[in-house]
């Protein structure tokens, strides 16, 4: 019988090459995207300066944006469409006139909504000390660029624990790295993480909890039980959207104790203790929401609505006037791939297409094996569990998303609801896509998903980041003046010398790392005497001893 692949003695040097692919491409965007690019940014800085001012959260609707911020951050670039809606009023210029040679306004006071401060205050509490370390607003590149490089750690760190799930659910080593590779490569949950908001840290204690729920498996004891609960519930705390955790966690919590009435009797205790400490976590923000919001959340949408006396009947009626099955495809088929930045910058039509028709390739390879259509080949999964549990997670945080339209929908006129807020789902949505694929029968076609999907985000990334943001951020410019410029906004850490050592890394490592794949999977494709062929050989003699391999069936997944 196979061994998981957890104790395949290279994975742990796998998945470290993977996370280092993930950490270089962030390094790339963080000497790339200047300050206040990130999306909402300039609030969520907002929000630490305003910890460190009064040491209190921020209430919705009454707090105020730090002056102290705002006077010094309107001498840096903004994106044009914040120069013209929010900050242009107070000074503030876009890129292209930045860098145009006219003279810059001065700066102008004036009073501007904190609106970030829907959020709990934990991840700025949390940040604020580092903030103030690192220079603080006289100091605002290294500062931000401090706070940046901590978010990519976060969800770097995130990637670390999503691959161990990998290890643990997929049944064989070349599945397990090519799946693995699709999460390493994913932009749009790359560069949700790299910017300064509680995003990534949210991420990072969902993913722990999503973690944890998978290896409940034979341990669902009231110490495991209160662990799950206690992830879930600061998951919570720091991103609300993270409520679309719950019905995943209880799934998975009765999954894993659904092999034998002993795990079932440990498990009621255990869930017992799962649900009590979630609830002791959570109940302090609840219930100040309930008193001070009337609502679960902050959600300033869901907030000004009840404010302005909206009606059920009025919510019901304007998530009629939605097309929900075209919003939900939209959400999973394109807008989930590549946004560039509060500048909004986009690879294309033909690449957001390319990657819209590969993930649906996927999708339907899952389906088709879920449904028993391949009942010839060997499962992909060790279970077809996971690929529901999978499904369930991404069908939550859908509906959390589904409800942000509709709020918004009535409280703006326009929904404002974007991809990335269900950024924690995003590796459990690419484990079934790549999965999917991998689950053609026909052996030609088993590496085009996965493949094809590295290709496309690597390829679009690419494309975006040097023939993009490069001449947007830099005011039109091209070649090395463009990097000067964008040098001239960061911190020396993240100059020209770092974005150009870190695409060669990306390079490298995304090189690398599909030979190690082809090789181990199709041993005749590299020849022996490479070094890629001679880490994939020892590899493989490895999983040979210990009998790694489970026949010559073919795969599909379960």
């Amino acid at each position: 019988m196979a061994l998981p692949i957890n104790q395949w003695r290279s994975w742990g040097l796998i998945r470290g090459l993977l996370v280092s692919l993930f950490v270089c491409r962030g390094l790339v965007y963080l000497g790339v995207m200047p300050i206040f690019e990130g999306w909402d940014e300039y609030q969520h800085l907002g929000y630490v300066v305003h910890v460190l001012e009064t040491g209190q959260p921020a209430v919705l609707g009454r707090t105020n944006f730090p002056q102290s911020l705002l006077r010094e951050l309107v001498r840096y670039p903004v994106p044009r469409r914040v120069a013209a809606l929010q900050l242009g009023p107070f000074g503030a210029v876009d890129y292209k006139t930045y860098w145009s040679g006219e003279p810059l306004p001065p700066p102008r006071p004036g009073a501007l909504l904190l609106y970030e401060a829907q959020h709990s205050w934990w991840y700025y509490r949390l940040v604020a000390p580092l903030f103030s370390w690192l220079g603080g607003v006289p100091k605002l590149p290294v500062a931000v660029g401090g706070l940046r490089l901590l978010n990519l750690g976060f969800v770097a760190a995130a990637v670390w624990l999503a691959l161990g799930v990998v290890g643990r659910v997929v049944r064989t080593r070349g599945d397990a790295l090519l799946i693995g590779l699709v999460i390493a490569v994913h932009p749009l949950f790359l560069i949700n993480g790299v910017r300064v908001a509680n995003d990534a840290l949210g991420v990072l204690l969902a993913t722990a909890a999503i973690a944890l729920a998978f290896s409940s498996s034979g341990s669902q004891g009231i110490g495991r039980g209160a662990t799950i609960g206690l992830v879930t519930g600061l998951a919570i705390l720091v991103k609300a959207v993270n409520f679309g955790l719950l019905p995943f966690v209880a799934l998975a919590w009765i999954r894993s104790a659904a092999h034998d009435r002993r795990a079932i009797l440990r498990a009621i205790p255990g869930g017992a203790a799962l649900f009590l400490t979630l609830l002791l976590v959570i109940q302090g923000e609840v219930r100040s929401n309930l008193r001070l919001y009337g609502g679960l959340t902050t959600m300033q949408e869901a907030v000004r609505n009840r404010h302005e006396g909206r009606t059920n009947a009025e919510l019901i009626q304007a998530a009629r006037s939605f097309r929900w099955e075209l919003r939900i495809r939209r959400l999973w088929l394109s807008e989930s791939f590549l946004v560039g930045g509060w500048s909004r910058q986009g690879p294309g039509k033909i690449w957001v297409n390319a990657y819209a028709w590969i993930v649906a390739a996927g999708l339907l390879g899952a389906v088709l094996a879920i449904a028993g259509c391949f009942k010839r080949t060997e499962p992909v999964l060790h279970s077809r569990l996971t690929v529901l549990l999978c499904g369930l997670l991404c069908s939550s945080f859908t509906g959390a998303l589904a409800y942000h339209m509709v709020q918004s929908k009535l409280a703006w006129g326009e929904p404002t609801t974007c991809s990335w807020y269900a950024s924690a789902a995003f590796p459990w949505f690419l484990i079934v896509v790549a999965a999917g694929g991998l689950s053609w029968p026909a052996p030609q076609l088993r590496l085009v998903v996965p493949l094809a999907l590295t290709a496309t985000c690597l390829g679009a990334e690419w494309l975006v980041i040097w023939s993009r943001m490069l001449p947007t951020y830099s005011g039109g410019a091209t070649g090395q003046l463009a990097l000067h410029r964008l040098a001239s906004l960061q911190a020396p850490l993240f100059g020209s010398a770092t974005i150009i050592v870190a695409e060669v890394g990306v390079v490298l490592l995304a090189t690398l790392l599909v030979g190690i794949a082809l090789r181990i999977r199709c041993p005749q494709a590299l020849s022996p005497t490479s070094s890629v062929a001679t880490l994939a050989e020892r590899s493989g003699s490895l999983g040979k001893a210990r009998g790694d391999r489970a026949g010559p069936m073919k795969r599909t997944l379960a």
